[in-house]
């Protein structure tokens, strides 16, 4: 019977282990890791009930999507309980990541996040296409991929 209630345990931690950050509450981001880039999602009353954002490692990298609910203030601060987690793809030379200003089937969508190909135009960027793209369905607290065909994020000032 013990190790019929031992498996049944051992079980129902897979998902956690899968999902590193999944349910932990932030700041503080575990040693190295910073959240440096993400966009507000209303909910009623709230400007700012929900974020998607980005996780950067170490060296800067973004590592992974967050999809975050706001669950407090500490000072300045918000605390975030990370309620979903994607990894991030590689970002090459020429892609940049875009908040705020992207469109899900050509209407502006908060809760997406993209990775934008873009051109040097000496002194300001143009972007080309998104490559890869994200959106937080925060009724079901989600993060889903999209068909990068069907979101176009563009870089502020571009």
């Amino acid at each position: 019977m013990r190790l019929l209630i031992l498996a049944i345990a051992c079980i129902g931690t897979f998902p956690a282990a899968a999902s590193e950050l999944t349910g932990s509450v932030v700041p503080p981001y575990p040693d190295g890791f910073s959240s440096d880039l993400g966009s507000c999602i209303p909910a009623g009353e709230d400007i700012c009930a929900y974020s998607i954002a980005a996780l950067n490692g170490p060296d800067g990298a973004v590592v992974k999507i967050l999809a975050q609910k706001s669950i407090g203030d500490a000072g300045s601060d918000t605390i975030w309980e990370i309620v979903d987690e994607l990894d991030a793809p590689p970002q090459p030379p020429g892609q940049f990541w875009a908040f705020e200003e992207c469109h899900l089937d050509g209407i502006i969508d908060a809760s997406v996040i993209g990775l934008a190909a873009a051109t040097d135009m000496g002194g300001w960027l143009e972007t080309d296409s998104t490559v890869w793209a994200a959106r937080f369905d925060v009724a079901s607290n989600r993060l889903m991929e999209l068909d990068p065909e069907r979101a176009e994020c563009l870089l502020p000032g571009s």
